[in-house]
């Protein structure tokens, strides 16, 4: 959406929208020069143009040149298109954020909480059921009828047509929802809500609670759209996680990936894990934590095959038991007791 359109494409493009309103060719008769300067407003870019496009037909009363007046006074920061991966000039940029900023002020604040809950996820395919499951105090039919009047009809998101109730959020889009997040009063339990629904998600329950898991293939392709999301927490909302759960994120796609075999992801999250564990300085388990997080490391490096970092790592927790009275993880022994036979096989 981000390829830029010939002049000829986009104005067709516009026309195309803005037609499919009671008064929208009687508007592009009267205003055609207007028209253009409206396309130029955004560089020609295709999502500017549908906001553009959406705007004029949810507010019929509102003329082209009137529009095009708002866009050019606009004030609006720089925050939320400073993102140098895209590969489009600020002006388009501050085109579509302006155009956005006007679409932005029709949306109920059921609507705009919706749209805080969805910066929160990752920038990929987002299952609609987790949406719901983020924002389980309100109706599913209420939840939906938002999505489809605001979010969908004025082309915030967009669904999968391959993947159904899966919808995606432009990256422009979620960057400008994340900006209008962190000026919301409420962000930090809103993110701690988001966080919590899909940490008590019971598979994921699962994956932490339990200590050998067996997943079937079901399990498996459903966590691997999840654990974007879940990465999500772990790196970004983890200060707004209390004690409880602030190692779960790590632990979990650790256990996940190293299940899977992908040895490179474990390792990374279970240190990452193990990270967390060593600076939650305010914690009163944190010597019990630290030790848990060494035993799990340990594991990802025995299978691995990275046995002198399995036994480091299994040593270190042994000794930190000793030096607690009432500290005893049972399977420390057992894990040494692993590694030093892996590595007489190996000799």
């Amino acid at each position: 959406e981000l390829d830029v359109l010939s002049q000829h494409s986009a104005l067709a493009l516009l026309k195309s929208i803005v037609i499919e309103s009671i008064s929208g060719i009687k508007r592009l008769q009267d205003e055609t020069e207007i028209v253009r300067e409206l396309c130029e407003w955004v560089e020609y870019l295709p999502l500017g143009l549908e906001l553009i496009g959406c705007y004029l037909v949810e507010n019929s009363d509102v003329s082209m040149s009137e529009m095009l007046k708002q866009l050019k006074e606009s004030k609006i920061s720089d925050e939320p298109f400073d993102d140098p991966s895209e590969n489009i000039g600020l002006t388009a940029r501050r085109g579509v954020v302006s155009a956005l900023e006007l679409s932005w002020k029709d949306l109920t604040k059921e609507a705009k909480k919706i749209a805080y809950i969805l910066s929160c996820f990752a920038d990929t395919a987002i299952a609609w059921k987790l949406v719901e499951h983020c924002l389980s105090d309100q109706e599913l039919k209420f939840l939906r009828k938002i999505r489809n009047k605001y979010l969908l009809n004025l082309h915030f998101i967009k669904q999968y047509e391959s993947e159904e109730n899966t919808y995606r959020v432009h990256r422009l889009v979620r960057q400008f929802f994340k900006f209008k997040l962190e000026h919301y009063p409420d962000k930090e339990k809103l993110k701690q809500q988001f966080s919590c629904a899909l940490l008590e998600l019971q598979f994921v329950v699962d994956l932490h609670d339990i200590p050998t898991v067996n997943l079937s293939y079901d399990d498996v392709e459903l966590f691997r759209h999840l654990a974007v999301h879940i990465e999500e927490i772990a790196l970004n909302f983890h200060e707004v996680l209390d004690t409880d759960n602030l190692l779960v994120p790590s632990k979990v796609l650790a256990k996940f990936y190293e299940y899977e075999g992908s040895y490179d992801e474990a390792i990374k999250w279970g240190e990452h894990n193990l990270y967390l564990a060593e600076n939650d300085s305010c914690n009163e388990k944190l010597l019990t934590n630290i030790v848990f997080s060494l035993s799990d490391l340990s594991l990802i490096y025995l299978h691995a095959g990275y046995l002198e970092k399995a036994e480091e790592n299994i040593e270190r927790a042994i000794d930190i038991c000793q030096k607690i009275n009432g500290l005893y993880i049972p399977d420390l022994r057992l894990n040494l007791e692993s590694v030093y036979h892996k590595q007489m096989c190996n000799e």
